[in-house]
């Protein structure tokens, strides 16, 4: 049983070179499925097997029952789909790193979309699986709405560390959207929930925290939303007042004042 991260490990090279091995020997075809469901995760339904291999079942059953005698996957018991798992984590890992980076993408891809339609009245319960998915894609827009909500997720969780990684790499990857204002709505949120992160992980009076309100607070300027610019400000006019800088929160609270005559919106206010 794994009980510590793989990369913690020291793991003689000559384990992975034997288990390359064994790989090598499969059928293609074997082989093939077995590098798939690398890329898939540790654990598999085999209704998403079908939709990512485009494999008949009788081919699979043929195959998965192989990967099984070979001691590389097992059965496990699950309700209403048959579900299988790599029995050893390093398995998988050599399975993965054996794949060329084209066909890992492709497989990624595939993976995502078929998770996506399997669970298309569910999706909440599989968003941090379609984001780590989609983050390995091309597909960035999809990458960086379900890394926002998986993030929301694992914050609500209190598994702010996790929330504050697929936040950095859903940020990372904004450049690579369109330069407009549906861009700017996107890093809104992400920048929203990344400011609650950061007061957890690093102190509410912390740089992190500091930087993130001061983004929020130009982008929100930017797209015209006033409510939240206001919340922004008085929010760094909060973080500046214990750090004994009266001149910036006077500041502060008159750009406050002035929006806040500005709208009429005195509930959300």
């Amino acid at each position: 049983r794994l009980t510590k991260p793989l990369s913690d490990l020291k793991i003689p090279p000559t384990v992975q070179m034997i288990l390359a091995a064994r790989i090598d020997r499969l059928p293609a075809d074997e082989k093939d499925l077995l590098q798939a469901l690398a890329v898939m995760g540790k654990e598999f339904q085999l209704s998403l097997i079908c939709a990512v291999t485009g494999k008949s079942n009788d081919e699979l059953n043929r195959m998965l029952g192989n990967l099984q005698l070979a001691e590389f996957i097992y059965e496990q018991p699950a309700v209403g789909d048959i579900e299988y798992s790599f029995k050893h984590a390093l398995t998988q890992e050599v399975a993965y790193n054996s794949v060329l980076t084209e066909r890992r993408r492709a497989i990624h891809l595939r993976a995502a979309d078929a998770i996506e339609a399997t669970f298309k009245e569910r999706l909440e319960d599989h968003f941090s699986e379609l984001a780590h998915h989609y983050l390995l894609t091309s597909d960035h827009a999809k990458a960086i709405r379900y890394s926002q909500a998986a993030a929301q997720q694992a914050a609500d969780r209190s598994a702010f560390g996790e929330a504050s990684k697929t936040l950095e790499a859903a940020l990372k990857l904004l450049d690579k959207l369109p330069d407009n204002a549906d861009r700017l709505r996107t890093e809104l949120k992400l920048r929203t929930t990344q400011v609650a992160v950061a007061a957890v992980l690093y102190g509410i009076a912390s740089n992190e925290r500091l930087r993130a309100i001061e983004r929020v607070c130009e982008l929100s300027e930017r797209l015209g939303e006033t409510v939240m610019q206001l919340h922004g400000l008085i929010n760094l006019a909060q973080l500046y007042y214990p750090r004994g800088e009266p001149a910036r929160v006077i500041e502060l609270a008159d750009r406050c004042l002035k929006l806040a005559e500005g709208t009429d919106d005195f509930e959300a206010i």
